[in-house]
């Protein structure tokens, strides 16, 4: 796979670490970087199934469908897209789970490997913390070259929303895992 991204982009896809955010204005290459990313981690783990969610299913079908379709058609690679069942089946990869982050009580019933998450911060802050959850809890197909699951956001910044309140408790709670007494 071809990929020319740009030196933050590069970050955000190279970044091995469990929680991963993109925090960046509009047309900075945010979804790019993300859509790359999971196709680059399907690509190298054929048959674990991923998941993407947004906050609702519109976002999904007039942003992220198009995107990974362009993609894979750039690739040459054969998919599906079953907008009826919210699933992208890539042939010889697996499956993007779609989901709506609407509705977090509704993100159950599927298991992933990694989660790509874009636009949390438009979410109220107690349902995007909730689904945050929710699909953190689907992260859980283990790889077999032992890669961690990895949760990515991708967000315009809002404030201090969601997506800072999240990455200021992991922060903090690495720091306390990694202090020595």
């Amino acid at each position: 796979m071809d990929i020319n991204l740009t030196p933050p982009q590069s970050e955000f896809f190279s970044c091995k670490s469990e929680h991963v955010a993109a925090v960046a204005g509009f047309a900075s290459g945010k979804s790019e970087a993300s859509i790359v990313s999971l196709l680059s981690t399907m690509i190298q783990n054929p048959g674990v199934d991923m998941g993407y969610f947004a906050p609702t299913y519109g976002l999904i079908r007039d942003i992220f469908y198009p995107r990974i379709s362009d993609k894979l058609d750039e690739l040459g690679i054969m998919h599906k897209i079953n907008k009826s069942e919210h699933i992208v089946s890539i042939q010889g990869l697996g499956n993007i789970f779609c989901r709506s982050m609407d509705s977090p009580g509704q993100i159950v019933g599927f298991e992933i490997g990694d989660a790509f998450i874009d636009e949390l911060d438009i979410l109220a802050i107690d349902k995007a913390l909730e689904s945050y959850r929710k699909i953190s809890a689907r992260c859980r197909i283990e790889y077999k070259s032992g890669k961690v699951n990895q949760k990515k956001v991708t967000t315009t910044p809002e404030g201090f929303k969601s997506t800072y309140q999240l990455f200021k408790n992991i922060c903090k709670k690495d720091s306390e895992n990694n202090t020595s007494g």
